[in-house]
């Protein structure tokens, strides 16, 4: 192995990876409270009441209003989030992995260091 990774470069890849993750658990946090508002309006507005009845909590608030809402909008909405949430994701999986690369480096170079030292006694 000619050279370690540059420290810098892992300092910068760590940084990205952390702030990364923050994006991602906000992009989460709002996911959720668009599922509750979604909810909250389903049950408070009878435009959107089944047979003249608020939805069930179970069935319908669960598994369909608080996935795409009650409208197209809220659908577009949700599906655009998702898809922020899904890069996120990505971009976190690429900089974990080029740092567990560095790591990896590290762990071959001292491998190497540490054989030519036993090849020298």
């Amino acid at each position: 192995m000619e050279k370690l990774p540059d420290f810098d470069y892992m300092n910068e890849l760590a940084d990205i990876a952390g702030q990364t993750k923050a994006e991602i658990k906000m992009l989460e946090r709002l996911e959720e409270m668009l599922a509750a508002m979604f909810m909250r309006t389903a049950i408070e507005n009878d435009k959107f009441w089944l047979g003249g009845k608020p939805p069930t909590a179970t069935v319908h608030l669960a598994k369909i209003i608080a996935k795409i809402g009650n409208t197209v909008d809220d659908q577009i909405q949700m599906e655009e989030l998702r898809d922020r949430i899904a890069e996120a994701y990505g971009k976190f999986i690429q900089v974990t992995g080029r740092l567990q690369t560095c790591r990896d480096m590290i762990s071959v170079y001292q491998t190497e260091s540490a054989n030519k030292r036993v090849t020298l006694t």
